[in-house]
């Protein structure tokens, strides 16, 4: 998906597989549904991850990125 000139992925996984609730639960620790995982890589080239569960601090995390209209 292409947001603001951004190449950002958004792939959407559903809860009713067991594997993708497994990794939703280990990840983020609930298995709270919408969650936007977010990679961060930082310039050492290690990768965080970060797990946004509200729909308000989801939008606002993509408000605050400029990645939607």
């Amino acid at each position: 998906m292409h947001l603001h000139g951004k190449e950002t992925l958004i792939e959407e996984r559903d809860v009713d597989e067991a594997k993708n609730l497994l990794e939703l639960r280990k990840g983020g620790g609930k298995s709270q549904v919408p969650c936007l995982r977010i990679e961060h890589e930082s310039e050492k080239g290690k990768v965080s991850v970060q797990w946004l569960y509200e729909s308000e601090d989801i939008i606002a995390y993509i408000k605050k990125n400029n990645l939607a209209n």
